[in-house]
C-alpha cells in the first residue's frame, strides 16, 4: 500500500510539473544510510505464493549471513546468522524455498577469505519458530575451499545440496551431494587424486533425479574434461557424457544445466574451435547414447567469442555474452532456442557480464549487468515483451561484484544484485526488483 501510495503522489506531482520522469522498479534490500559495511553475493528464490526469499552475506570485521522474506514491497521475516568466532566470514550463499514452506540456505564459513573453510547449511520454517541454526554440510574430518561455494537445487519439496571438499593428501577438490528433504548422507560424485572440480552445475526433475554438469582439471597437466551425470534418488550414479581434451585447459567454458517440463534434461557448454567459440547443447542426454547438437557452427569464422559460460533455462533458450567480428570488442548479450535462430538482445554495450536465464510459463526473462568488470546498470529483457529494459540505472562510478541471481516461481520473477551505496561509494549494498507479470519494465510517468 505504501509503494502504491508513493507512486500515486510521484503521479500527481508529475502532472502539475509538466515534465516526465522514470520510475525504476527496482528497491534495496538494505538502509542506504547504513554505510558501515559492504554486502556481497546476494541470492533469491520464490515460493508458489509469490514471497521472495533473499540471502547475502553482510562483512564488517567479518561477514555474518542475512536472511529477508518479502512479499510485495513488506518485510515478512528477518533473519541474522552471525559467526561462532569473532571475525569470521560466513560467504556465498544459496537458497531454495519449497512449497512446504521450508525454506534452505547454504554457505561457507571461512577464518578468512581464501582460506579454508567448512559448508554449512539451515532450514528455516515458514513461521521462523524455533530459531534455525547452522548446521554442517562438510563432512566431519574434511574442509572445503573458499571460492568453492555451495549448491542448491530443488523440485518441488525435493532439495539437494550439492559441495566441494578438499581431496585428502593432493591439491585435487572433490564434488558431493546430499539431499536435505530426506535423511540422507554424503555422497561422493568425483573422488579422483590430482583432479579439481569446478563450476558444478545441477538440476532437478520430477522423479528427485539429480542432473550434474561439472569441468574437471587436472592438478600435474593439462588435462580437461567435462562430466555430466544423472543420479537417481535411492539409484545408482550415471555417467551419460564426457567430453576432454588433453592439449589445453581453455578449451571448454562452464556448462550449465536444466530439467523441461517433461523431465527432459538440457546441457549446454561452450569451446574453442579454429580461435572461434562454438556452443554444445545436449537434449535429453540420459538417452543411450547421448547425442548433441552445435550451435553457432554456421558461424565459425566470424570469431565468436563467449564470456563466461552460456546459460540454459526450463524452456529449451540459451543465452549468453559473446562478442564477434561484427561486434568489435564489445560483449552482447544473446539468446537462441536451436541452431538456426540467433537474437541479439543488446546493441553498442560497452561490455555486458554473464546473464541469467529463468523461464515461467509462458514467458522467458533474461537479465544481465552492463559491465563485466564493474557491475553497472541492470537490464532484463522478456519474450512477451522482446525488447531490453533497464530496470536500475548505475548509481554509481565505483566498482561491485557483477554477479545477479534470478529466480522464478509460477507467475512471479525476482532479480537480486549488488549496487554501490551512494552514500558511501565505497560500500555495496544488495538490491532487488520483482514482478508477478514477467516483466520488469519501468514506468513512464508524464
Amino acid at each position: 500500500m505504501r509503494r502504491l501510495f508513493t507512486l500515486c503522489a510521484c503521479l500527481l506531482l508529475v502532472v502539475l510539473s509538466g515534465c516526465a520522469t522514470t520510475v525504476y522498479p527496482a528497491l534495496p534490500l538494505e538502509d542506504a544510510s547504513a554505510a558501515t559495511q559492504s554486502s556481497r553475493h546476494p541470492v533469491v528464490a520464490i515460493d508458489s505464493h509469490g514471497v521472495r526469499h533473499y540471502a547475502w552475506s553482510q562483512c564488517d570485521i567479518g561477514c555474518k549471513l542475512i536472511y529477508k522474506r518479502m512479499q510485495l514491497s513488506a518485510q515478512t521475516g528477518y533473519l541474522e546468522f552471525i559467526p561462532a568466532v569473532p571475525g569470521d566470514f560466513i560467504i556465498d550463499p544459496d537458497i531454495v524455498a519449497t512449497p512446504s514452506g521450508t525454506t534452505y540456505l547454504a554457505a561457507s564459513i571461512c577464518p578468512d577469505v581464501g582460506t579454508q573453510c567448512i559448508d554449512y547449511i539451515v532450514s528455516i520454517p515458514e513461521s521462523l519458530d524455533p530459531l534455525p541454526l547452522l548446521t554442517r554440510l562438510t563432512p566431519a574430518g574434511m574442509t572445503s575451499r573458499s571460492g568453492y561455494s555451495p549448491l542448491l537445487v530443488a523440485n518441488g519439496d525435493q532439495v539437494y545440496a550439492l559441495y566441494y571438499t578438499n581431496h585428502d593428501g593432493d591439491l585435487g577438490v572433490d564434488l558431493r551431494y546430499r539431499r536435505l528433504d530426506q535423511s540422507d548422507s554424503d555422497h561422493p560424485i568425483s573422488t579422483s587424486a590430482n583432479k579439481v572440480v569446478v563450476n558444478a552445475r545441477a538440476a532437478v526433475d520430477t522423479t528427485a533425479t539429480l542432473h550434474v554438469a561439472y569441468e574437471y582439471l587436472s592438478t600435474v597437466s593439462d588435462y580437461q574434461a567435462l562430466f555430466y551425470y544423472s543420479l537417481p534418488w535411492g539409484g545408482s550414479a550415471n555417467l551419460e557424457f564426457m567430453v576432454n581434451d588433453v592439449s589445453t585447459n581453455d578449451l571448454y567454458s562452464p556448462p550449465d544445466v536444466a530439467v523441461g517440463s517433461n523431465n527432459s534434461a538440457y546441457v549446454v557448454f561452450a569451446f574453442l574451435d579454429n580461435g572461434d567459440n562454438i556452443l554444445r547443447f545436449y537434449e535429453n542426454p540420459v538417452s543411450n547414447p547421448a547425442t548433441s547438437t552445435d550451435w553457432l557452427n554456421g558461424s565459425t569464422g566470424q570469431g565468436w567469442q563467449i564470456s563466461g559460460g552460456p546459460r540454459v533455462s526450463s524452456s529449451k533458450f540459451v543465452t549468453f555474452a559473446a562478442s564477434n567480428t561484427a561486434t568489435g570488442a564489445a560483449s552482447e548479450i544473446w539468446l537462441m532456442q536451436n541452431d538456426s535462430t540467433i537474437n541479439q538482445l543488446t546493441s553498442s554495450a560497452d561490455s555486458a557480464a554473464q546473464p541469467e536465464i529463468t523461464a515461467l510459463f509462458p514467458y522467458t526473462v533474461v537479465a544481465w549487468r552492463s559491465d563485466a568488470a564493474c557491475g553497472g546498470a541492470v537490464y532484463a529483457w522478456d519474450t512477451f515483451h522482446a525488447t531490453a529494459q533497464q530496470i536500475q540505472p548505475d548509481l554509481s562510478a565505483q566498482c561491485e561484484d557483477a554477479k545477479l541471481d534470478l529466480a522464478t516461481n509460477g507467475h512471479f520473477v525476482a532479480a537480486a544484485w549488488l549496487q554501490s551505496n551512494q552514500a558511501e561509494a565505497e560500500h555495496a549494498i544488495a538490491w532487488t526488483a520483482f514482478s508477478v507479470e514477467a516483466s520488469f519494465a519501468p514506468v513512464l510517468l508524464r
